[in-house]
């Protein structure tokens, strides 16, 4: 609505944005499957609220996917059909719709799932729907639909197509069928097909007929399937060889057979060996076999065995990850309880696990919201409410890119206590260095030079040391702030890169000249070699002895044996802000011509007042107007319109552009002289 209207309030849409990065923020740790189990408890307003507020798109999608069949079976197939249609991202959508039609289908209700299949805007994904509704409806038709998958164009669309139907027909007992078709049309998904079609004959005690199948496979998908399914029909009677055994399937393979030895050992409550089982497991598959081992005590009431097992597991709560497995862990929980019947408990726990994964606690490292309130924070300069962010950042768990712009900020103009304990965190030498540098010139402007030192020691005392150019120039920054400009100058002869050392000791020169070590800085110039890096140098040590208000400064750069030109307009420009009058009368006796113009200009530029007013007169005796136009002020640069007009006007009566005036052509003065060139008269 803020958008739509003529004239948008912009503040209250940033206000809403900034409060809808920060939900979305701590929203993306919901577990996937909490949204569903909210759903299973009958609050199926909270399960599509939190759905919707999960910002992770992979975790919103997920948990859309695991709404869909409990809110198919409530009844609620329209509901669920708006939240697939607001996923935005192509291909999960048409994932989601497929799930939503394969669910309506599956309850029987075909007609409803054909009108949901003609909701697909794309053709063969439409045609890919209607094929698979149509195999679960009449799978002896399998031929009949397998010929019109074949003619679908969209080769993920025809696979998922043909997939359906013989998935259909291994469901309906057509194994041999379903297999005879896919190997004919799609060999990639044959493997699958042969396992799943192998594990309904398993179940139904046909392990000949099983083992049979598996040997239409190529040789090492045929040995992994017949070694997963000895593994665990191994499982029941001695599991601790049936987990041993999984070292002799290929890798890739492992995942999925290790879930089925989880369930398999759970179905036969056998929880002791499943929790010792976990401590083998890689961390992915030991999280999902984590979960199925709490839903399982979960399901029997062994909430004290529970929580033992989730401390011992997921013991860092305050971290991120931390954060996002003890939610998923109290959620896995929560679906155990239900299946228990227990609805306060598990109430209860899917509250708990909503609590924990919004919770901010010791963790600030998730999205783009903090570090865009931390911009906004420093961008404008609000102090107080940097200081407060710094006392979160301070017991969060952050990473140092989240830390540093706050503590340079604060550096510079805010309490030294925290700003000091923000830059330590950063880690790295060369970060805390940089960010320390402006609060050690505060520190040495109040003259503390005890917490000066203090902090010089404590970065002494980092570990790791200066490796790369980017940290020494760090370091040269640092010692300079510190005020120990020797240390600094180690720093900078260390320096590999010619501009780089360059750079650095220009840094020194200036520390030196500050301090009144001015033999000091002129040595560092006198014993680097090579013309080019000396005049920079030169250059640097003329800025810097202006800065310092050295008057003899032009005398110490003859000393040098250098030419006056550049090197005295570096000088004077800096020295001006000192001493306007000093250096307005070096620059008439120490330079001449251009140079002399161009040093009046720069003075202009660092002074004031009717002195300014006094330097600019002197430069108009024989400079270009032009060039004192950037100095003026806004006042007196409007003061300059009425002239321009009169120029403008003048060259469009020469044109003949302007007004037609035939009696008098040009802009003229009452006697007959044009009016620009009595104005110049006037000036001269």
């Amino acid at each position: 609505m803020i958008c739509a209207s003529p004239a948008p309030d912009v503040v209250s849409l940033v206000k809403l944005t900034m409060h809808r990065d920060d939900l979305s923020d701590r929203n993306a740790r919901t577990p996937a499957r909490l949204p569903a189990l909210w759903a299973r408890m009958g609050d199926f307003d909270r399960a599509e609220a939190l759905a919707r507020s999960i910002s992770e798109e992979n975790r919103r999608a997920e948990a859309i996917g695991e709404l869909v069949e409990v809110m198919v079976k409530a009844g609620l197939t329209d509901r669920v059909d708006r939240l697939v249609a607001e996923v935005r991202h192509e291909y999960r959508r048409i994932h989601l719709r497929n799930r939503l039609v394969s669910a309506v289908a599956g309850t029987g209700d075909f007609v409803r799932a054909r009108s949901l299949a003609e909701g697909f805007a794309n053709s063969d994904w439409r045609a890919q729907a209607l094929i698979s509704i149509a195999a679960a409806e009449r799978p002896k038709d399998a031929e009949l639909l397998l010929t019109a998958a074949v003619e679908i164009g969209d080769r993920t669309a025809r696979h998922q197509a043909i997939h359906s139907v013989a998935r259909s027909l291994i469901e309906a007992g057509f194994a041999e069928s379903a297999i005879r078709f896919s190997s004919e049309l799609i060999p990639e998904y044959l493997p699958g097909l042969v396992e799943q079609a192998a594990r309904t004959l398993m179940r139904s005690g046909k392990a000949s007929e099983a083992h049979r199948l598996v040997g239409k496979l190529d040789e090492e998908p045929a040995r992994n399937l017949r070694i997963g399914m000895d593994l665990e029909a191994a499982a029941r009677t001695d599991p601790e060889s049936a987990f041993a055994g999984l070292t002799e399937i290929e890798e890739s393979r492992r995942g999925g057979i290790l879930l089925n030895l989880f369930e398999i050992v759970l179905e036969d409550d056998n929880v002791d060996f499943a929790e010792f089982a976990l401590g083998g497991v890689g961390p992915y598959y030991g999280k999902l076999g984590l979960h199925l081992v709490l839903k399982h005590l979960g399901a029997k009431g062994a909430v004290e065995r529970v929580e033992a097992l989730l401390h011992h597991s997921a013991p860092d709560t305050e971290s991120e990850i931390g954060l996002a497995a003890r939610a998923e862990a109290l959620t896995a929980m929560a679906e155990g309880t239900l299946q228990a019947g227990d609805l306060e408990q598990t109430r209860a726990l899917a509250g708990r696990a909503e609590a924990i994964a919004r919770r901010v606690g010791g963790s600030y490292r998730y999205g783009g919201a903090l570090r865009s309130f931390i911009k906004l924070v420093t961008t404008t300069k609000n102090l107080a409410a940097a200081e407060r962010l710094a006392g979160v950042l301070l017991v969060s768990d952050v990473a140092h890119y989240n830390i540093e712009q706050v503590a340079r900020f604060l550096a510079e103009l805010g309490d030294v206590k925290i700003a000091e304990s923000l830059a330590f965190r950063l880690g790295a030498p060369a970060k805390v260095m940089k960010t320390l540098t402006p609060l050690l010139r505060r520190l040495r402007s109040g003259e503390n030079s005890s917490e000066v030192f203090r902090i010089v020691q404590r970065v002494d005392d980092l570990p790791g040391g200066w490796i790369d150019d980017l940290d020494k120039r760090c370091a040269v920054e640092f010692f300079c702030a510190a005020g120990i400009p020797d240390r600094a100058l180690e720093q900078a002869d260390a320096v590999m890169s010619n501009h780089g050392r360059t750079w650095a000791q220009s840094r020194v020169i200036e520390e030196l000249c500050t301090m009144g070590r001015t033999d000091d800085a002129v040595g560092i110039v006198q014993r680097v070699s090579g013309d080019e890096k000396t005049d920079e140098l030169v250059e640097a040590l003329a800025k810097a002895l202006g800065a310092a208000g050295c008057d003899n400064g032009l005398e110490i750069l003859s000393g040098l044996g250098v030419k006056r030109g550049r090197v005295a307009l570096g000088f004077l420009e800096e020295f001006a802000a000192h001493d306007g009058e000093r250096a307005l009368q070096l620059a008439a006796t120490s330079l001449e011509g251009f140079e002399q113009e161009t040093a009046l200009l720069a003075i202009a530029g660092r002074v004031d007042g009717p002195f300014r007013s006094r330097v600019l007169a002197q430069y108009m005796q024989r400079g270009e107007w032009a060039r004192v136009v950037p100095l003026l002020n806004p006042i007196e640069q409007s003061a300059l319109a009425e002239v321009v007009d009169q120029f403008v006007a003048l060259q469009e009566a020469r044109l003949g552009l302007g007004p037609e005036t035939p009696d008098q052509p040009e802009s003229v003065t009452p006697d007959g002289g044009c009016a620009l060139c009595a104005q110049a008269t006037t000036f001269e």
